[in-house]
């Protein structure tokens, strides 16, 4: 038994997309990284064109302490500077995911906003990153000679970059941090090539799903039936319609049913089922391997018949063959024997492999 803390419910969006929030984040920290090595290299240059100036400070009276507060609050006020910047865009990108993940849906009622956790996080990180990527030219600044420093200005020598070490250290740092991203940039671009070319079994073209909850709409149980009856056939008369049907969820993003399924002589086991009306398998362009689909002679009231993919029936009958088979739902529907009629290919990709359409 898994106990999770309820204190901020039980979001099914938490589960479904905390793992690839947690990869984006990641991802976001190594630019960060990358970031910051970047402008502390830029102040590490800026740092030795003000050498000059630092060593007037210095021979001035001015302490090292006073002068590295100097360099630290004009490094805290650049990643200030960005950190606000960053609140702007994190808004208008709340907004845009919410709306894309949402998908037009009515019944998304997730509203996503900045709250004062956020805002302190992002305070506290602004002001590590300036901390962090302002020590180097600090430290860099002070540490300075003031008599080579002011002859050097004043002579016009050619000036000795003495940050080169850390500068290639710096940059060495980014690319290695870049090839990291630019590495897993990669393999999401295959990924998503790989998913692009998966055929789902089904023709994906000229296809409009939509979910309609009749009980929603006001009306009874027993009206159900004609209501969806009457909506298949409006939908059928409308000109360039090819073909229409009806399905208790999606093929995709809706999942299945799961219900324990017996065969004669052989004990229930769980299988993954869809309840799905006439014509489903011409509608959806699925080609069956043997016998035929559920067609509009399987009414209400008249014995139930299911199609079955290659694998069920390979895994529960053998060689002996599925259709004109039975099989019964003991939990679900006891008493109901269904007819094997069919049995379609295996290449429907689902969530989960094993799968029936029952009606």
């Amino acid at each position: 038994m898994l106990v999770n803390d309820g204190g901020q419910g039980l979001g099914g969006l938490r589960r479904a997309y905390s793992g690839p929030l947690y990869i984006l984040l990641v991802l976001v920290a190594l630019i960060l990284a990358i970031v910051c090595a970047n402008i502390a290299n830029l102040m590490l240059s800026r740092a030795t064109a003000r050498k000059r100036e630092m060593a007037v400070r210095l021979s001035m009276g001015a302490g090292r302490f006073r002068v590295m507060r100097q360099l630290l609050t004009e490094s805290i006020l650049l990643a200030a500077i960005g950190g606000g910047a960053g609140i702007a865009v994190a808004g208008w990108g709340i907004h845009a995911l919410t709306v894309l993940i949402g998908n037009g849906s009515d019944r998304f009622t997730l509203h996503a906003e900045l709250n004062w956790h956020v805002m302190a996080i992002a305070g506290v990180l602004s002001t590590m990153t300036g901390v962090l990527f302002g020590l180097a030219p600090t430290f860099q600044s002070t540490r300075i000679s003031l008599l080579s420093g002011l002859k050097e200005s004043r002579t016009g020598e050619r000036r000795i970059f003495h940050h080169l070490k850390l500068s290639s250290v710096l940059v060495v740092a980014q690319i290695a941090l870049t090839c990291v991203i630019l590495a897993a940039a990669g393999l999401f671009i295959r990924t998503l090539s790989n998913l692009e070319s998966i055929q789902l079994g089904f023709n994906r073209e000229r296809l409009l799903t939509f979910g309609i909850d009749a009980r929603q709409a006001g009306h009874r149980d027993s009206e159900i039936a004609g209501f969806y009856s009457d909506l298949r056939d409006g939908f059928a008369a409308i000109p360039g319609v090819r073909s229409v049907t009806l399905s208790q969820k999606p093929l995709v993003g809706g999942g299945t049913t799961a219900m324990e399924v017996a065969i004669s002589g052989s004990d229930p086991k769980a299988r993954r089922l869809l309840s799905v009306g006439a014509n489903f398998f011409t509608t959806m362009q699925i080609p069956l391997r043997q016998g035929r689909e559920i067609d509009e002679h399987d009414r209400a009231g008249l014995p139930y018949v299911a199609v079955v993919d290659e694998d069920f029936a390979r895994s529960a009958f053998g060689d002996a063959g599925a259709l004109g088979r039975h099989i019964q739902l003991p939990r679900a529907c006891p008493g109901c024997d269904i007819e094997i009629v069919g049995i379609r290919n295996g290449g429907v990709r689902q969530r989960f492999e094993r799968r029936l359409g029952v009606s």
